[in-house]
C-alpha cells in the first residue's frame, strides 16, 4: 500500500518543494504538491482537505515565506484536525509557533536543502516499512479469522 505525503509549503518556495517532492517519489512515496494537482473548478478549500485526508503525514516546509503564508498555516491546522503526523521542515531563522511550536523538526537552508531532504526521505521511507508490516499483519489477522469462522462453520 501506498505511503501519501501532503507537503504543505508557499508558492514562493517551489523550487525547494520540488525537491523534496522528487526525493520522496524517486524513493516509492506518493507525494501531493497543489501546483501539481490542478482541479479547475474545484474550490481551494475541499482540494486541500480532500489531499490532507488523503495523506498519512505533511511535510511542512516552514521557510520565511511559509511563516507568512495564511494557507501554510491553515493547513498545518487541518492536519492536526484530521491527526495527520506533521513533519515540520524548517528553515533557518524560522521560529515554529501556534500548535505545532513543540514538534522536533528538520533545519535546513533554502539554498542547501540536501542533507534537510535526505533525513526526510529516510524518515518517511521507515515509516512507509512500519505501515506497510501494519498492513500485512492486519490482512493476515482478517485471513486467518476467516480461515478459523470457515473451520467452525464446517464443523457445526
Amino acid at each position: 500500500m501506498a505511503f501519501k505525503v501532503f507537503i504543505s509549503h508557499s508558492t514562493g518556495d517551489l523550487g525547494v518543494v520540488y525537491q523534496f517532492s522528487d526525493s520522496l517519489q524517486m524513493n516509492g512515496l506518493q507525494t501531493y504538491v497543489a501546483e501539481l494537482s490542478p482541479q479547475p473548478g474545484v474550490e481551494l478549500p475541499n482540494k486541500i482537505e480532500n489531499a490532507i485526508n488523503w495523506s498519512d503525514c505533511v511535510i511542512a516546509i516552514m521557510t520565511k515565506n511559509g511563516d507568512r503564508s495564511a494557507w501554510v498555516n491553515q493547513e498545518i491546522g487541518y492536519a492536526q484536525k484530521a491527526n495527520r503526523l506533521i513533519v515540520p521542515v524548517v528553515e533557518k531563522g524560522v521560529e515554529l509557533k501556534g500548535f505545532i511550536s513543540n514538534l522536533e523538526y528538520i533545519s535546513f537552508t533554502t539554498t542547501s536543502p540536501e542533507l534537510a531532504i535526505s533525513e526526510v526521505t529516510d524518515y518517511l521511507v521507515k515509516l512507509k516499512a512500519n505501515k506497510e508490516q501494519q498492513d500485512n499483519l492486519k490482512a493476515g489477522l482478517f485471513i486467518l479469522f476467516g480461515v478459523l469462522a470457515l473451520a467452525a462453520i464446517s464443523n457445526k
